[in-house]
């Protein structure tokens, strides 16, 4: 049987295909449930701008939705910058059994987001 390139292509393609529906059912069935587990926990994460400056960024895993976990996130960096991500679309992998990401209380991730909260009020009603 002789083979051109245009049906080798189309074979390598079919092949490809299938390749990412298997894989596609093995993350469902062995990491989706990894996955939620993360949802309603509490993460800090210690950031840095690849620079010896370090803070912590702190994530709450709310749902899952398609596959995709939404995040909230924020954050101070050392010049004072604060960042606030609501609704942030995630893939979780990094939750799993990895040590820089460190679960904490409900009551750790509001203390500290009404920390931050409390000091823009202040510098607001200073000005």
């Amino acid at each position: 049987m002789k083979l051109d390139t245009k049906q080798l292509k189309e074979a390598l393609a079919g092949m490809e295909k299938e390749r990412l529906r298997i894989s596609n059912i093995i993350f469902t069935l062995e990491e989706v449930p990894k996955i939620k587990a993360a949802i309603g926990k509490y993460f800090k994460y210690l950031n840095s701008y690849s620079t010896k400056e370090k803070w912590w960024m702190f994530i709450h895993v709310k749902k899952m939705k398609k596959n995709e976990l939404i995040i909230d996130v924020f954050e101070r960096d050392t010049s004072g910058k604060i960042e606030f991500q609501i609704g942030r679309r995630d893939y979780g992998r990094i939750y799993i059994n990895n040590p820089s990401y460190v679960e904490i209380t409900k009551q750790e991730y509001f203390n500290t987001l009404k920390k931050i909260l409390r000091s823009v009020d202040k510098q607001f009603k200073n000005k």
